[in-house]
């Protein structure tokens, strides 16, 4: 049920994002306006040269430029200033418009589930409205079976119709670019060599959240790994270390390996940090081929890249780790016999 207030606090947002629009509108053109006025005469072209130039002619304009009669150039600039201005606070009006009557209808259908459905999708969805992505498939005819989480399929990406196969998105999951990719390998192969099918493995699926800094993670959680496993060490090497976060001033964040079993099998990997989402590739490679710590640390890292970080926190978990003991223990042994 909508109450008054509700409705109320919708039409106030409804005015500050046309406001706000405005705002960002005016400050766009008086951007190009600053820019036409100091950069025309070099032949700078921006979206104000484009609105001025059919009004007061290109000879004229550019005359007026040299010549200092900058009075030529402020009506096609007023003009540039409303039309962004104008242009943005529509944006405002439609989308405010159609989220406060979607709030108080409580429902939006989204017709089609790729990439811009599914972002319009989440967007009315944050504003309170229960959204419902229709394919326009007709899926009931096809036989294909799904939910309001997406399309049911198998191990294989196979859907309730055998012969029909599903990626991305529409199935629900892991909603990640770089996955559906994945995911898409895997099903034209199915597609194409149903000898011998291969299933999705997803032990290791890297995601990053875009942020300043990045927060990067793959794998289990320390959580998630003491329920999994018997044996499991944490590993965590300060961002400040690295050599280059400090080169770069970007010191803030951590790389955190969750270690599992005597092998110190590697089972997660949290970072924050600068460009932390480009490190994963290497920690997703030694997951996805169980690699231990010492072929990380026998692998020659540039110097002086934040991939080094990689090594750096290795050879720490290295350090801590039930190996070095029984080295230091074996030196000190053998120490100790020949001093005798």
């Amino acid at each position: 049920m909508v109450t008054t207030r509700d409705t109320n606090s919708w039409i106030r947002l409804l005015v500050t994002g046309i406001i706000a629009g405005m705002i960002a509108g005016a400050v766009m053109a008086m951007y190009a306006m600053i820019a036409s006025v100091t950069f025309l005469g070099q032949g700078f072209f921006t979206p104000l040269y484009a609105i001025a130039v059919p009004l007061v002619g290109q000879q004229s304009l550019m005359s007026s430029m040299h010549g200092g009669a900058f009075y030529f150039v402020l009506g096609p600039a007023v003009l540039g200033l409303i039309i962004h201005m104008m242009w943005s606070a529509l944006y405002g009006v439609i989308f405010g418009l159609i989220a406060l009557w979607t709030h108080l209808r409580g429902l939006v259908a989204v017709i089609g589930g790729g990439p811009i459905g599914v972002e319009l999708g989440q967007a009315f969805a944050r504003l309170g409205s229960r959204v419902t992505i229709i394919e326009g498939l007709n899926l009931e005819a096809a036989g294909v079976t799904y939910t309001d989480k997406g399309i049911a399929v198998d191990a294989y990406l196979q859907t309730s119709t055998p012969n029909i196969l599903a990626v991305g998105d529409v199935i629900g999951g892991y909603l990640f670019t770089h996955v559906a990719a994945y995911q898409a390998g895997v099903a034209v192969r199915n597609a194409l060599v149903p000898i011998g099918k291969k299933k999705v493995d997803y032990r290791v699926v890297p995601w990053c959240t875009f942020t300043d800094p990045e927060v990067a993670h793959v794998g289990l959680t320390p959580e998630e790994a003491e329920q999994r496993h018997k044996q499991v060490r944490i590993v965590k090497f300060p961002w400040a270390e690295i050599d280059r976060a400090q080169a770069e001033h970007a010191t803030t964040g951590f790389i955190k390996l969750i270690l599992a079993g005597e092998k110190d099998e590697i089972v997660g990997a949290h970072m924050i940090g600068a460009r932390a989402g480009e490190l994963l590739g290497e920690i997703s490679l030694a997951m996805q081929r169980r690699l231990r710590l010492s072929d990380i640390l026998a692998t020659i890292h540039v110097y002086p890249t934040m991939s080094t970080g990689i090594q750096q926190a290795a050879f720490e978990a290295y350090l801590e780790g039930a190996a070095v003991k029984n080295h230091r223990k074996i030196v000190r042994t053998l120490l100790s016999l020949r001093g005798r």
